[in-house]
């Protein structure tokens, strides 16, 4: 599963941009997924920042680093993150009245969910839900309730993480 996760990386070299110390598999549960802040197994992966060296690390399941076109879309999601850290984007959450799926909790994964579609249909991909994909209608309602400081900081992320999305990924 490394070499998924170094062949995938291929489609998105970090040119120092992304500041990505390094990448691996992380300790998952028998059906291949990562364990959240709250403490219950539900995340394909996980984005840490050290703050001494100014870098990311980032962990994939065993269930994303299983499945190429699903390692793909959890590496563009998880990139996106890194990106976040290293240029100090600042957390904006969604108040739960605001938001259409669980999965919209902040104006940074709103963002990256709405991308994350943009990667399926590149890639030739069902966006069902099943994949952990949000609907579209859940999305643009969400982004028609944010405030006004919200909508500035979703259309800045929209437009810095398109390009880490908007790409056919190539696997051997």
């Amino acid at each position: 599963m490394s070499k998924s996760i170094k062949d995938a990386r291929a489609n998105l070299p970090d040119n120092g941009q992304y500041k990505i110390e390094s990448e691996g598999l992380g300790l998952s549960n028998s059906k291949g997924l990562m364990m959240n802040d709250g403490g219950n197994f539900n995340v394909l992966g996980r984005t840490t920042f050290n703050y001494g060296s100014g870098k990311s690390t980032i962990l994939y399941s065993t269930k994303a680093a299983s499945n190429l076109k699903l390692l793909g879309k959890t590496m563009a999601h998880e990139t996106s993150h890194a990106l976040s850290f290293s240029i100090g984007i600042p957390l904006m959450e969604i108040e739960k009245n605001q938001r259409f799926d669980e999965l919209l909790y902040d104006v940074e994964h709103l963002a990256i969910k709405r991308l994350e579609r943009i990667y399926a249909l590149k890639n030739y991909i069902l966006p069902n839900y099943g994949n952990n994909y949000v609907e579209m209608g859940d999305i643009l309602r969400t982004i028609n309730g944010l405030n006004s400081g919200q909508k500035i900081l979703y259309n800045f992320m929209y437009n810095k993480f398109l390009p880490i999305f908007n790409k056919t990924f190539k696997f051997p």
